[in-house]
């Protein structure tokens, strides 16, 4: 909560669409976090699906060291699929 708290007042509170985004949060977030409290499950899959965004927030360069890795797997993959295809 706070690399969320601290991303959202270092970031996203200094500049307009940032402003617009939070306030867009705080006035739709409450009865989708009432609704997800209720149910256990659905609880997890928000931590799942949080998860990656917080690790990114907190390690930046992690996560594009990540993105550009998770982006040369694909072109090798694809090349090699391609080239399997003119075989």
């Amino acid at each position: 909560v706070k690399v969320l708290r601290d991303f959202r007042d270092d970031y996203l509170l200094t500049n307009s669409i940032g402003r617009t985004f939070v306030s867009a949060y705080y006035k739709h977030s409450p009865p989708i976090a009432d609704f997800i409290r209720e149910d256990e499950s659905l609880r997890m899959a928000a931590r799942w699906l949080l998860s990656p965004l917080v690790y990114s927030i907190k390690y930046p360069y992690l996560a594009l060291l990540l993105a550009l890795a998770s982006v040369a797997i694909i072109m090798v993959y694809r090349r090699l699929a391609k080239a399997q295809q003119r075989n």
